[in-house]
């Protein structure tokens, strides 16, 4: 807690996709962010919600700048969510997950930020759930 007079910094609201496919896997990457603690973290696509726009609304935006793929505003849905707090490394969001089912051969994931990220691939949920390091706020998902 901030004395009296002491600006703290605030949390940001992060918004995470689930994305699975009909035959239950989900799309899944890595981080490229060396030097941090993120690095190599399994994520879902997501990113921060911008002034004005609905949890819906930030899930399709970020899917599209990092995958090129459009999901349907309708075909969103919000999941949980989350205070994520890992503030020894100076990170505190506010996590909202969000998911979206889709037909494997009709949406084409495709990495449109290759200098924050692995290529998109399609994991098995048990798979995924077995990988390490993921993204923190997993930890608080899972639990």
């Amino acid at each position: 807690m901030a004395s009296s007079g002491e600006e703290m910094p605030r949390p940001k609201l992060g918004i995470g996709v689930l994305i699975l496919n009909e035959q239950d896997e989900v799309l899944v990457s890595q981080r490229i962010a060396p030097g941090t603690v993120f690095h190599d973290n399994w994520q879902f696509p997501g990113g921060h919600q911008e002034y004005g726009e609905s949890f819906e609304f930030t899930a399709q935006r970020e899917v599209e700048e990092e995958c090129g793929a459009h999901l349907p505003l309708e075909d969103i849905k919000f999941v949980t969510v989350m205070n994520v707090l890992f503030t020894e490394h100076g990170y505190h969001n506010v996590g909202i997950f969000m998911f979206c089912k889709v037909d494997k051969a009709t949406f084409v994931f495709e990495n449109k930020e290759p200098e924050k990220c692995t290529d998109w691939r399609w994991m098995d949920w048990a798979e995924f759930m077995n990988k390490e390091p993921k993204f923190i706020p997993f930890k608080y998902f899972i639990e």
